[in-house]
């Protein structure tokens, strides 16, 4: 029998940030500062790596930075 996961107090299972490996790359666009910190220190929390736009333009030469290959 597998070890249980960790779970919260709403019964959802939990990770905790630490362990977690990085998740993958998130563009957050927001014209307001507070927000976009906001939003990179819940997603860095959770292992992804953020990166903030504060418009358009810019967001959509970030987004074009590193394309797939």
């Amino acid at each position: 029998m597998a070890a249980a996961e960790p779970v919260n107090q709403r019964g959802v299972m939990c990770t905790p940030a630490k362990s977690l490996a990085r998740r993958g790359t998130i563009l957050v666009v927001d014209d307001v500062a507070d927000d976009l910190e906001l939003a990179r220190s819940i997603f860095e929390h959770s292992g992804f790596h953020v990166r903030l736009a504060a418009d358009v333009d810019s967001a959509l030469e970030s987004a074009t930075q590193d394309l797939p290959t």
